[in-house]
């Protein structure tokens, strides 16, 4: 239901589709946020309208939670980006507000959780003075089931390896948390840079983290370069990547799967 949107994030809870927020550009080029919350029903095949976010959101950073909770972070908001973390509860169909985000409030960041140990790193910031800057940061959030609302951020500060921008990110039956592709220019929804107007260029490598270390060794980079992503999909014991842009800037249907430690394959 609704219009097209670029930029909506999609997590799984309860076993079926969530679809949140993204935005829509009219024929001047005004971009919207939405506050749009949809569930997929996977018996009736057929979409259902939950309560809106409270702020209106896209490329933010989204995780679901304990398999009850949607945490979405930060993100841009019609007009610039907001530090705001917006937390659904699907046992009453409601938002709340959490702890703020304390690092730099950006857009196209990625962010995976395991247990109740989140990890966001990068995004891409607007100043007055500089436009549109890629941030290379990392930030460990541990989130609480009794105080749902209260989030305890710490700054990891810079990850090895270059910072992305639309990556995908994901969490592997072992618990490690990963990010792939994206890209270290940022560009519009076009896939061309701000900076020259010419299409950005994708990244293959990969990202881990996991007892407490950030890693870029243990998978070699995969054969088709990608950006504007969203998630890792976990399948068994493999990542998914699906689609994406590749270095022409056009949307590509490839996957990709990384398994455990292994090339991609």
């Amino acid at each position: 239901p609704g219009p097209g949107r670029l930029a909506a994030n999609a997590v799984g809870l309860r076993g079926e589709p969530y679809l949140l927020g993204g935005y829509e550009v009219a024929g001047n080029g005004t971009e919207t946020s939405h506050t749009s919350l949809q569930r997929f029903d996977l018996r009736t095949g057929r979409w259902e309208d939950m309560a809106p976010l409270p702020i209106p959101i896209d490329d933010a950073g989204v995780v679901a939670w304990r398999d009850r909770y949607i945490v979405v972070i930060s993100g841009w908001s019609n007009a610039g980006n907001v530090d705001a973390v917006q937390l659904y509860d699907a046992d009453d169909n409601s938002w709340s507000a959490a702890t703020p985000f304390p690092g730099t409030p950006v857009f196209g960041q990625a962010a995976a959780i395991d247990g109740d140990e989140l990890i966001l790193i990068d995004g891409v910031a607007s100043t007055v003075r500089d436009g549109f800057v890629l941030v290379n940061q990392s930030w460990k959030a541990t989130l609480n089931p009794l105080a749902p609302t209260e989030i305890e951020w710490i700054s990891l500060g810079e990850h090895p390896g270059p910072a992305r921008y639309r990556a995908a990110a994901g969490t592997s039956l072992a618990g490690s948390l990963w990010w792939h592709g994206g890209t270290s220019e940022p560009y519009n929804f076009d896939g061309l840079r701000y900076d020259n107007g010419q299409p950005a260029t994708p990244l293959a490598s990969t990202l881990s983290y996991s007892n407490g270390q950030f890693s870029t060794m243990e998978v070699v980079d995969k054969p088709s370069a990608t950006m504007d992503h969203r998630a890792l999909v976990p399948c068994g014991p493999r990542l998914l990547s699906v689609g994406g842009l590749n270095s022409e800037a056009r949307a590509t249907s490839e996957t990709w799967s990384i398994l455990g430690v292994a090339e991609p394959n």
